[in-house]
């Protein structure tokens, strides 16, 4: 009965807040109105002696009958001092540092540079759209939905613009496998190796471990491009999920060192398979929120190609496929080495690295899993692992003369 209590007690708390919500709002990025009538403000910077500003600023003045909810507002910031000091401040309230023009700042975010109307302007346009509507929908402005447009307008200004048109069969594959190893792909890549080094020298259990890794890490991925919002509110949901994922990969590298020390062995690798595919799927989920992302920009790409719906669906088919090739690759490789005599004389140093740098990934999804896109700590992880490697082999090595 109190549990019942409870539940009904939440239930009436969503329902009030959600009545609260639905109260026309104030906010320099829009205003909501009687009837539930949303305007959406856009702050555009531009210069008098900007071509792609003046493209702009055509394309704009085009669409703007037909979006009566959007309201842009023009600022001239090389021939009024006013504006861009405005300029200046919006910058720092957004935390940007980029002048560059033209500059589109609405629903909390910045974007930066105009092609044409059909690329940039289609990317702008929707971007605005998806704000409009969720405010419509939520009665607010969501952290979620910012966040989103953070991701896009990041992508945004790496637009893949080429002197002649190229097909999408030649720049998917491309972007697949640049994407696996870009920067926002790096804890995944060392994850990667930390499970295939749980289990050298067994080249049945590396191929399990390696594709159970592999494609749930490819899955996500596909995803966040096919559905950034799913993505999104997927992240938000496997915070606590992320954390049981960090804890049992502790217990099991404990468990490890336990074994290897007492009988020189590890564990039954279907334990480190099944723990491999969870991490895989946490890490994909945090990692890829860096500034470049590859996948992204691809997507906005995609996204401005005069294609039918299921041709873009063979198109995301062939990144999942393009983008699981260079880890396969690696896969193959250390594969490859394990069974060479040489590598044996390694095999525990290199078990040693895969041991810490999975521990130093499960302290990560145990703390903050957002921390997984930092560039820095991934360097730091790297060094740290192959630091402690090589001084625990030295130590070992000299106790063993002794």
């Amino acid at each position: 009965m109190r549990i019942l209590l409870k539940y009904i007690v939440l239930l009436f708390l969503i329902i009030s807040n959600s009545q609260v919500q639905a109260y026309p709002q104030a906010s320099k990025w829009f205003t909501q109105g009687p009837g539930n009538k949303v305007t959406l403000y856009v702050d555009f910077f531009m210069s008098s002696t900007c071509p792609h500003c003046h493209k702009a600023d055509d394309f704009f003045s085009s669409i703007e009958s037909k979006a009566p909810w959007l309201k842009i507002k023009r600022h001239v910031i090389n021939t009024d001092i006013k504006a861009l000091k405005y300029f200046d401040s919006q910058l720092q309230d957004l935390g940007s540092t980029s002048f560059a023009v033209p500059a589109f700042m609405f629903c909390d975010t910045h974007w930066v540079g105009f092609l044409d109307a059909q690329t940039s302007g289609k990317t702008l346009i929707k971007a605005m759209g998806y704000c409009y509507q969720q405010i419509l929908k939520e009665g607010r402005l969501s952290a979620e939905t910012i966040a989103i447009l953070k991701s896009q307008a990041g992508a945004n200004q790496y637009e893949m613009v080429t002197a002649e048109p190229k097909s999408p069969l030649y720049l998917i594959p491309l972007a697949g496998m640049f994407d696996a190893f870009s920067p926002c792909a790096l804890f995944g890549f060392l994850g990667f190796l930390g499970f295939l080094w749980l289990v050298p020298n067994q080249k049945r259990s590396q191929y399990t471990v390696g594709f159970s890794f592999i494609i749930p890490f490819a899955m996500v991925r596909l995803i966040q491009l096919i559905s950034l919002e799913q993505f999104y509110r997927l992240s938000e949901l496997m915070r606590w999920p992320g954390a049981v994922v960090g804890g049992l990969l502790i217990l099991l590298l404990i468990r490890c060192a336990r074994q290897l020390i007492a009988v020189k062995t590890i564990p039954e690798p279907r334990y480190i398979m099944i723990l491999s595919m969870f991490t895989a799927g946490m890490i994909a989920l945090y990692q890829q929120s860096c500034d470049f992302n590859v996948g992204l920009i691809t997507q906005q790409w995609l996204d401005n190609q005069p294609a039918h719906e299921q041709t873009s669906l063979l198109y995301y088919g062939l990144y999942f496929i393009c983008y699981m090739i260079p880890l396969s690759i690696i896969l193959l490789i250390v594969s490859w080495l394990s069974r060479k005599e040489k590598y044996a004389h390694h095999a525990l140093k290199f078990t040693i690295i895969g041991a810490v740098l999975l521990a130093g990934i499960a302290l990560l999804l145990l703390i903050n899993p957002t921390w997984l896109s930092s560039i820095y700590l991934s360097y730091g992880l790297l060094l740290l692992a192959c630091v402690i490697g090589y001084g625990l082999k030295s130590i070992r090595r000299r106790r063993e003369q002794k």
